[in-house]
């Protein structure tokens, strides 16, 4: 039985030996036994009822182990969660309160917010920040017909992916009836089977 280090957490750098190795030294029982039955496993055939219950018990075997790794692992990974824990916990501490200043309710943005509603023709005079207006750039679409053609002979790809997007949900909608049409124009019904291992 290989000798077990001690667990230890992120701020712990006990002899500065890599976790990985001390993981690979915790797992040595674990891997030398993952390797046979990985082996028998490999060499497995299926000609009798007596390899048929073979195979059975590797499988029985191979789950076994599976799950006692699954259940160290969880385990092992404990104390980094709680150091983990402990990092978020200090680091909010301090952000937390610099986000409320900044856009909680009654924060900073809310209060300027307030000031150049009530002052439209006034621009804050400031030393390190860049107050804008918050002008946003948008667009309207005056004639569809006219910017689906462009878009058609520009974009017919991303057109086409934009027009599945939309389309697709009606269709699965309508179920995969393939004897039934689908009402919109240019569109056809295309069902595809897949085999389905259960």
């Amino acid at each position: 039985m290989p000798e077990v280090a001690p667990e230890r957490g992120i701020g712990d750098n006990s002899h500065n030996v890599p976790l990985v190795e001390i993981l690979i030294s915790e797992l040595a029982d674990e891997k030398k036994r993952a390797d046979e039955l990985l082996t028998q496993a490999g060499a497995a055939r299926l000609e009798t009822p007596g390899d048929a219950g073979k195979v059975g018990d590797l499988i029985l075997m191979l789950r076994v182990l599976e799950r006692r790794l699954e259940s160290r692992r969880d385990a092992r990974k404990q104390s980094f969660v709680a150091d983990m824990r402990i990092i978020d916990t200090t680091y909010a501490a301090l952000i937390t309160p610099l986000s409320q200043a900044r856009t909680g309710e009654g924060g900073l943005t809310e209060k300027l917010d307030t000031w150049r509603k009530e002052n439209p023709d006034i621009m804050p005079l400031t030393t390190i920040a860049t107050v804008g207006t918050r002008r946003k750039s948008g667009m309207e679409i005056d004639d569809l017909e006219a910017t689906v053609a462009w878009l058609l002979e520009h974009k017919r790809e991303q057109l086409m992916q934009a027009a599945r997007t939309i389309i697709g949900p009606i269709v699965r909608h309508d179920g995969v009836d393939a004897q039934h049409p689908i009402a919109i124009p240019g569109v056809r019904r295309a069902v595809k089977t897949r085999a389905q291992v259960r």
